[in-house]
């Protein structure tokens, strides 16, 4: 080998790739360079980024060494940065072909093999390359992704473990691993994943965050915040960690002016728009274009309200488009398209993209379904994408953006008394109600009264363990000492680590209710299982200040009364809301001394407990919670006098 590229490679090793880059250059120009020049030339212009001239040499080297698998792993790389996945697959089977034993190739192969939604094919990649070269623990923490969205998650977790033992400090690794724990609802174990991350990484941003989150779900709120709050001293502007503080302190809070505040802080944070509402010089005479945009058009809380609604538009007053961030559609995002006029997929495109995506649109009225939960799209409409700018249903604040012009909402979780001078997030007013449910098609029938067999009453909540704040705690727990014979049955994804249900009950027990009378039980998997268990609870008790808006109606709809404590905020009326819908203002509380009357008062009561048990379900069926056209035609209103009244 000529001693200059000898010296280059010994730079390139020291990382002194300008150095080497001079000694290549100058063998680079004699007549026709040696292999060896040419493959240190090419791999160095793929290390700087400069992929058309890597390109240029690795097809130079080919014609030299046409069977030269690193040649051709450099070219399947490059390929596929530069977005040719067919020809980067192509040429990686070639590499693989002409040197079984190249690990790096195998890799690579997965890689692309993901990329392109080989899932099965990327797998096998992936364990053909760690049997060729151990460790390698990229290899099986990519191994351990792919898995994981095949849904294996034991092969994912045995990947993941592989990966961290053969390089305990690989953080990525970890947080991989507790983000499998938390899709399981075993967020104690996934907040350990992520602390084990953070101590091999205190950089690990994403980790520090799905920490944060995993501390929520178990409902350790004041920790939650106070991590998101350590990722904005590192990164102010860290998306996640603001989305996330903001949505914890939902759990907590219940001062409207006080939510609002936080909320407008954020919002002025992002980069203000570069435009404005336009004028219109008459009224629109043709079907308004409004565009719905959410990551959630899919097996998704929200899509219990938003599916029912779009559904029944009157084509002839709204064109629906329906601007989608899902990036695992189902069933249910069928359903979304069945009705769209049109389909705009935005799923994985930076804002950038999805700003000029949805602006050709054209749309006249754009609404944001997702708040500051995962997935939301505020920055971009912080660019404002369409004329009118609504938010709602999704999240139950406002967003605090200024150029999101509504929030929707109903006069009983956003009051008109309160005042409705603000120049962003103004309320929009549905008038049959905020929300609109859809009955499930596929559920269990109404059993009879549990109280008649076991003797007491069992109270239940199947709300997420967040939701059971201090507040809740107290309130329940005074419920309880009022009836001791009576048992409280929660549910939640949390609940499926007995970590997190020990903590819970000693919380009771703190407030003199003893474990014992505390049953926790984790998700069901199918809606039929969950809905199910109903069966086994008398009354159900609403959360605060953060109140149940699924759970609520799927214990109605089951026969369950439920008996809420109206509070100041959106998110602490929106049981209030959903029960005057139905029809069933007498179970809201004003107080919290009502609260426990109307709780006890109703246990007590069997002839009524019974007789709501039989009813509830027609009732609702008769009731405007479950009036879709009804509903569609106030959005319909809505629509049209936020547009007369933003655009004159």
């Amino acid at each position: 080998m000529d001693d200059r590229l000898a010296l280059a490679i010994k730079y390139y090793q020291s990382n002194l790739d300008a150095q080497a880059s001079l000694l290549v250059a100058e063998v680079m120009a004699e007549p026709d360079p040696p292999a060896e020049a040419i493959s240190i030339s090419a791999t160095l212009a793929f290390e700087r980024r400069d992929l058309q001239s890597a390109l240029t040499y690795c097809d130079l080297l080919l014609t030299k060494t046409p069977d030269d698998g690193y040649a051709l792993l450099l070219k399947g790389r490059v390929l596929s940065d530069l977005g040719d996945q067919q020809g980067a697959l192509q040429t990686l089977a070639q590499a693989v072909d002409v040197e079984p034993g190249l690990a790096a190739a195998h890799y690579n192969l997965g890689w692309v093999r993901e990329r392109i939604g080989d899932i099965s094919g990327a797998i096998t990649a992936y364990q053909s390359a760690v049997a060729r070269q151990d460790p390698y623990p990229v290899a099986w923490n990519n191994l351990g992704l792919a898995f994981e969205r095949t849904g294996d998650a034991a092969a994912a977790a045995d990947a993941f473990q592989n990966a961290i033992d053969q390089f305990p400090a690989f953080s990525i690794a970890h947080n991989n691993l507790g983000a499998l724990r938390a899709a399981g609802g075993q967020f104690h174990a996934a907040a350990q994943a992520y602390g084990t991350a953070l101590s091999a990484n205190p950089d690990n941003i994403d980790a520090a965050t799905n920490q944060g989150v995993a501390l929520l779900e178990q409902g350790d709120i004041t920790a939650a915040v106070a991590v998101f709050e350590s990722v904005l001293d590192k990164v102010p502007d860290h998306p996640p960690a603001i989305d996330n503080t903001l949505y914890a302190e939902m759990y907590r809070a219940d001062d409207p002016a006080d939510i609002r505040r936080r909320h407008d802080t954020v919002g002025d944070r992002l980069p203000p728009s570069a435009q404005t509402p336009k004028a219109l010089a008459r009224k629109i005479e043709r079907p308004i274009r409004v565009g719905f945009i959410s990551p959630d058009f899919r097996r998704h809380s929200v899509s219990r309200f938003a599916l029912p609604l779009i559904q029944a538009i009157d084509p002839a007053k709204i064109s629906v488009i329906l601007c989608s961030d899902v990036r695992e559609p189902d069933d249910v995002t069928q359903a979304y398209r069945s009705v769209a006029a049109e389909w705009i997929e935005l799923s994985d495109k930076p804002d950038d993209e999805v700003i000029a995506r949805v602006r050709d649109t054209k749309l006249d009225v754009v609404v944001d379904l997702a708040g500051h939960t995962t997935g939301n799209r505020l920055r971009a409409l912080s660019s404002r994408v369409a004329p009118v700018q609504i938010t709602g249903l999704g999240y139950p604040g406002p967003s605090g953006v200024p150029a999101i012009d509504y929030w929707l909402c109903d006069e009983i979780t956003n009051p008109p008394a309160e005042g409705n001078n603000f120049d962003r997030d103004r309320p929009l007013y549905l008038n049959t109600g905020l929300h609109v449910f859809a009955p499930p098609t596929d559920c269990p029938p109404v059993l009879s009264l549990p109280l008649l067999e076991n003797g007491h009453v069992t109270f239940g909540s199947f709300n997420k363990a967040a939701k059971i704040s201090d507040q809740t705690v107290a309130l329940w727990a005074r419920v309880l000492r009022e009836l001791p014979d009576a048992r409280l049955l929660l549910k939640a994804r949390a609940f499926t680590e007995d970590e997190t249900a020990n903590t819970l009950k000693a919380r009771f027990s703190a407030a003199g209710v003893s474990a014992d009378r505390i049953q926790t039980m984790g998700w069901a998997i199918e809606d039929t299982d969950h809905l199910a268990l109903y069966q086994r609870v008398d009354v159900a008790l609403d959360t605060f200040p953060y109140n149940g808006t699924t759970t609520t109606c799927e214990a109605l709809w089951m026969g369950v009364p439920v008996v809420t404590l109206r509070g100041n905020s959106h998110a602490a009326r929106v049981g209030a809301s959903l029960l005057t819908s139905a029809g069933l203002s007498d179970h809201i509380a004003a107080t919290p001394d009502a609260f426990i009357h109307k709780a006890v008062a109703l246990a007590k009561n069997t002839t009524t407990l019974k007789g709501l048990r039989e009813s509830l379900r027609d009732q609702l069926l008769e009731s405007r919670l479950t009036d879709a056209v009804g509903a569609a035609r106030s959005f319909e209103d809505a629509i049209e006098r936020a547009l007369e009244q933003t655009l004159k």
